[in-house]
């Protein structure tokens, strides 16, 4: 169990890249591809009270890190454009912290679930779009006056989402939210090509789409959430019509 000082940094902070390769950008890809699902997943069981438990003394609520991920990688693909259509342009920083503290921030989590799955797939699209050239242009940050690279970019926002995804999952076996979910249930996998591709590569994905049902009453089932899973090089005449 890891203590509130390292539960700071879960997974350690971030290290820019002293070089950048084409597994390196395939990797970073992709967990912008999974990231959306994992924490849907990541979620999947915790009621209000679970939700408004801080990762640790002083720090966010895990309901407060999910909001923030979709605002934080919201801000991001408009650097990304940004970097894309104009010469190094100087981003607008936001302050994060109070951020937090509006009222959106007590919603439930779905809209920014939806929110972050719209955004990632925004974010594929261009960055498997990208020549040389496209990974090489750049943004300002104001505060630090560094310019920053695409590829750094893609990097920063791997690290990023799995860094708040592990707050949510230590937080979980820290207080015992990962009891087994009795009532909700696989029902069925529904199953599409995606137009993701592999970097350099034909290899195709699909991307499967999970419906949890949860019981609410003796003949009543309700869909609690949809989870979504990319698999490199499958074959969907495998998959579909299949249970889980």
């Amino acid at each position: 169990m890891l203590t509130d000082e390292q539960m700071r940094y879960p997974i350690g902070k971030f290290q820019p890249p002293a070089s950048y390769t084409d597994d390196d950008l395939y990797r970073w890809m992709n967990d912008i591809r999974m990231l959306p699902g994992q924490l849907r997943q990541a979620v999947i069981g915790l009621n209000d009270d679970d939700l408004n438990t801080p990762y640790r003394k002083g720090g966010w609520t895990l309901r407060q890190v999910v909001h923030h991920v979709a605002d934080s990688h919201m801000n991001s693909i408009t650097r990304i454009k940004l970097a894309l259509t104009e010469d190094s342009p100087t981003i607008k920083p936001y302050e994060e912290a109070y951020w937090a503290l509006q009222a959106d921030y007590h919603l439930p989590v779905e809209p920014s679930l939806k929110m972050l799955e719209g955004i990632h797939q925004r974010m594929i699209v261009l960055f498997e779009s990208f020549t040389e050239k496209e990974w090489e242009r750049t943004f300002i940050h104001p505060e630090t006056g560094a310019a920053n690279s695409l590829k750094k970019t893609l990097a920063t926002y791997s690290w990023h989402g799995r860094h708040h995804l592990a707050h949510i999952t230590e937080t979980r076996k820290k207080y015992g939210f990962n009891k087994p979910i009795n009532q909700a249930f696989y029902i069925k996998s529904l199953v599409y090509y995606s137009p993701f591709r592999e970097l350099g590569g034909s290899a195709c994905c699909c991307l499967i789409a999970r419906r949890y049902y949860t019981q609410t009453s003796a003949n009543t089932y309700s869909c609690s959430c949809v989870s979504y899973h990319y698999i490199k090089g499958c074959d969907s005449s495998d998959l579909i019509g299949k249970r889980c």
